[in-house]
């Protein structure tokens, strides 16, 4: 069953959720002369929208797989802006793009060193790659949800044969990214482990951010019967591993780890 995403859902906390994005952004080189770019797994595309200004590009291509998340896109298209529905883990068109972005998407992928190579080859020389991912998977919010979804209950519930993975199994540590880079070919490059502090009016709010991204494939996978008990034992253990913590729950300090990494082919 194809995991099915909620634009609006996602982008109830769109202010938070495009900080790192700006930050990646920020990564990139100036270049010479009006870029070709390619954003991976471009969500609503809101995000995509602004690169054009932002890069002085000559062209912005946005991709994603989930024809929900780009319900509205036709709305951001322009004679620079583009939008394609495609997977973007095999996603490669050789020496195509002077710069690939992808925010918050390599996770949802099962082999990066295959994807960032695919990713690579669609550059020309001299193009940059900007590629920013969660890293937060040993934070409660997450290993909860993974808890959760081995519970005897849901044994025979899951409309896939079983819990969706756990993505955390795929996201490696920055030198391992760095590696990666190097090995790709990457003549410059930065890997770093970036904090966002985020400040919710509960613990109870970590449910809505993770509604959007981290409980979608669960959701997707279970009858609305079964999810809604999914999401009960969810927030209810949670709110326990919270009060064990001794933080604060309100307001609640919800420092999310994301791993951002950016490189430079050679010319």
């Amino acid at each position: 069953m194809p995991t099915v995403w909620n634009p609006d859902t996602y982008e109830q906390f769109a202010d938070l959720r495009a900080r790192p994005f700006h930050d990646l952004v920020d990564l990139l080189a100036p270049s010479t002369e009006a870029p070709s770019v390619v954003d991976l797994g471009c969500g609503t595309g809101s995000l995509t929208a602004t690169l054009a200004e932002r890069l002085h590009a000559a062209s912005v291509l946005g991709v994603d797989n989930s024809p929900e998340m780009l319900r509205d896109s036709g709305q951001r298209t322009s004679d620079l802006v583009r939008f394609e529905l495609a997977d973007i883990d095999e996603f490669e068109r050789p020496a195509a793009f002077d710069i690939v972005v992808s925010n918050a998407a390599l996770h949802w992928t099962d082999d990066h060193r295959t994807t960032l190579g695919h990713w690579t080859r669609s550059l020309r020389p001299g193009g940059q790659l900007a590629v920013q991912l969660p890293a937060n998977y040993g934070h409660p919010s997450h290993t909860v949800a993974e808890s959760v979804a081995h519970d005897p209950h849901f044994d025979d519930r899951w409309t896939t044969g079983g819990p969706p993975a756990n993505r955390g199994d795929h996201v490696l540590d920055p030198g391992g990214y760095a590696q990666i880079l190097h090995d790709l070919g990457f003549v410059e490059q930065s890997v770093s482990l970036r904090v966002y502090p985020m400040l919710l009016e509960s613990g109870d709010r970590v449910l809505d951010w993770v509604r959007g991204t981290l409980l979608v494939p669960y959701r997707s996978a279970l009858s609305a019967d079964d999810y809604a008990e999914f999401e009960r034992r969810y927030a209810a253990r949670l709110d326990d591993e919270i009060g064990r913590s001794g933080v604060d729950r309100s307001p609640y300090f919800y420092g999310f780890e994301r791993i951002l990494m950016w490189g430079r082919r050679a010319r």
